[in-house]
């Protein structure tokens, strides 16, 4: 196998391609609120959105009827709907069923993609031919600002001056499309393609209900050739654990022994990697 370079997974991203936006929604329906409102009022370029009620016990049916109503066309907005949580792996596989686009980004509702951010993934996917996936740049994981919605302080504290930050921000004529990464990226705003997806398959149920998935996934994609990495001119706000968190679940039991086991016995180099995050940056 002479790798992806000569696969059809090798062309350029179209901007006219469309993009199958997949967010899992378990309660929380305030993070719902805010992730949704920010993906309408930033993304300009073709997009579909499928929301699933993953088993919400919270209004998050009723809102988001209440939404697709207000900014879902049929071809813009599908909700799906499950009777039980079925965990984040099967429910993003259920997204990947119904999607119709070529490319397709895997979103949690605990996020909040700020101004051009698809313009800029689009960017990064068509910076190399190997690029199998990308994440934004965002705010970091740890300390006081992590813990408020919205708020990465001393940027900015909340989604307007998110906003202003990712504006200015992008100003920047230093950062690059695409900085790659030998460590796993952030899975919460992860955008790959389709033809990746159908090489190296969907995420594996196995870890429910979420916790190491990503990591899978894209340790795969290296195995098959891809490479993975940042979109340096894209940035989601990622409000860490706060789904999980108001359902309940602490990033402890989310990275259990069990999850991590799974993961170090199918591939057992993965676990001399980590996690990088990456900020707006010019170098």
């Amino acid at each position: 196998d002479s790798g992806p370079a000569v696969h059809e997974a090798a062309r350029l991203v179209d901007v006219s391609m469309l993009t199958s936006v997949i967010i899992p929604c378990w309660n929380a329906v305030e993070l719902t609120r805010v992730c949704l409102t920010q993906l309408a009022r930033h993304t300009s370029l073709p997009y579909e959105l499928i929301a699933i009620d993953n088993g919400s016990t919270d209004d998050t049916s009723s809102w988001l009827s209440s939404f697709q109503e207000r900014h879902g066309a049929p071809s813009r907005m599908r909700v799906l709907r499950n009777r039980q949580n079925l965990g984040y792996p099967a429910a993003m596989n259920q997204g990947i069923a119904a999607a119709r686009g070529e490319l397709i980004l895997f979103g949690n509702n605990d996020a909040a993609p700020g101004p051009e951010w698809l313009e800029g993934m689009h960017a990064a996917l068509a910076a190399r031919t190997d690029v199998g996936g990308v994440s934004p740049c965002s705010n970091p994981p740890r300390g006081p600002s992590a813990r408020k919605s919205w708020s990465a302080r001393p940027w900015y504290s909340d989604t307007r001056g998110l906003e202003r930050f990712v504006r200015a921000s992008l100003l920047n004529p230093g950062i690059r499309a695409f900085y790659p990464s030998e460590c796993f990226v952030p899975g919460f705003w992860f955008l790959t393609k389709r033809v990746v997806l159908d090489r190296v398959g969907g995420f594996d149920e196995r870890y429910y209900p979420g916790g190491f998935e990503d990591w899978d996934l894209q340790w795969r994609m290296r195995e098959a050739g891809y490479a993975v990495g940042f979109a340096g001119r894209a940035y989601a706000h990622h409000q860490w654990f706060g789904c999980s968190g108001r359902n309940g679940l602490s990033e402890i039991e989310l990275y259990s022994g069990e999850r991590r086991r799974i993961l170090s016995d199918k591939f057992p180099g993965s676990a001399a990697l980590g996690m990088e995050v990456r900020a707006f940056t010019g170098s």
